[in-house]
């Protein structure tokens, strides 16, 4: 039959799905999507046959179940329209060839899973200014910027008690920073998800020895995520669209 997917493409699914599976990373229909993109494998199936090959296969287990609150008061902030809110998070220390050592701070529109990434040489107030403002000069001033209990976003050890240069930064521009509270790490969950993917499709593959080469390759993926990825909230729609 012209329309049903070869038998070695199935063949591939399954190992490619198998693979991440035992890697202990996400392993659905987009995850495998993107790994048979790099592979170059052809014809490329999408999303829709990946999945029902997965079920013909019964290759559908979900390995973890949801984080369990602590019963911790803490308000859901509103993702309804884009810019509401935003998750901001920082990843690393990571490395580069050389070693290069850096960091990055990955941002995500509750409402839109619209990413932006951008690497740091540090965690130092600076840095997380420049890298905060940069988010928002590609994707907007947001009404609400969540974060965790990173010292980087909330000040320093040495002045405890005072306002960091985040805070102030929000304060300037009116918008409302807001700190999860302390070991719940689901409560930035959106962002958390991101992270996940970040290190599996990007950290664990890319071959760079500088921070200009760094840089592009960030933007890229980020391109990429916001033009390709597919989620059900948006009833199917990338987060560009």
């Amino acid at each position: 039959s012209p329309h049903r997917t070869p038998a070695e493409i199935e063949d591939i699914v399954a190992m490619v799905r198998m693979s991440l599976y035992n890697k202990e990373v996400f392993c659905g229909a987009q995850a495998i999507r993107w790994e048979l993109e790099d592979l170059e494998v052809q014809p490329l199936p999408s999303i829709r046959t990946i999945n029902r090959i997965l079920s013909r296969r019964d290759l559908t287990h979900r390995r973890t179940g949801r984080y369990e609150p602590k019963g911790k008061a803490y308000p859901e902030l509103p993702g309804i329209w884009p810019n509401q809110t935003h998750q901001v998070d920082l990843v690393g220390p990571c490395y580069l060839t050389g070693p290069i050592r850096f960091y990055s701070l990955n941002a995500i529109d509750v409402m839109l899973n619209r990413c932006a990434i951008e690497p740091m040489p540090s965690k130092a107030a600076q840095s997380v200014l420049d890298a905060v403002y940069a988010v928002w000069k590609r994707m907007g001033i947001p009404d609400n910027l969540q974060v965790d209990n990173e010292l980087a976003f909330f000040g320093s050890p040495t002045h405890p008690r005072g306002m960091g240069p985040l805070i102030r930064l929000c304060l300037f521009y009116g918008v409302d920073l807001w700190f999860i509270p302390r070991s719940e790490p689901w409560r930035n969950g959106v962002i958390e998800k991101f992270n996940g993917h970040y290190r599996q499709k990007f950290l664990a593959k890319i071959a760079i020895t500088s921070r200009a080469e760094l840089r592009q390759a960030s933007l890229a993926y980020e391109h990429r995520h916001n033009s390709t990825y597919r989620y059900s909230k948006l009833k199917g729609e990338t987060p560009n669209n």
